[in-house]
């Protein structure tokens, strides 16, 4: 599946939940793929489906997950995916949860609010350069 990805253009996939950072695939064609991170831990849909938390928990681990990556990522960035249903985490009684953990996050200076494309393009920029 990834030869097929690359041989179509595509950059990056976000489907590994190995690392905190972004990494190149090397693939058997020679194509280059960036692996993005993404956490099936950050993600309400297990979350609130499966584990049955509540907002207010929600909100906890993703500032906890935030905390911890901020401070580890001083020298070196870190990726932290958070993946979200509007059906789950947009309804209004979850919504202000998820808004005061945003917010704790965009209050820490050097945070970067980044799609997948710009984040697997500003790595081969600086893989290019290095």
């Amino acid at each position: 599946t990834l030869e097929f990805l690359a041989a179509e253009g595509c950059e990056y996939v976000c489907d590994w939940v190995n690392d905190d950072q972004p990494y190149m695939m090397r693939l058997e064609s020679g194509r280059r793929l960036v692996s993005v991170p993404y956490s099936t831990e950050i993600n309400d849909k297990p979350a609130f489906e499966k584990r049955n938390r509540t907002a207010e928990e929600f909100r906890d681990m993703i500032v906890r997950q935030f905390d911890v990556l901020y401070e580890e990522g001083a020298e070196s960035g870190r990726v932290m995916a958070i993946a979200l249903h509007p059906y789950l985490s947009g309804v209004p009684h979850r919504i202000g949860a998820l808004d005061a953990a945003l917010e704790h996050i965009l209050r820490r200076e050097g945070v970067w609010r980044a799609t997948g494309a710009e984040i697997a393009r500003h790595y081969m920029s600086r893989k290019a350069t290095h």
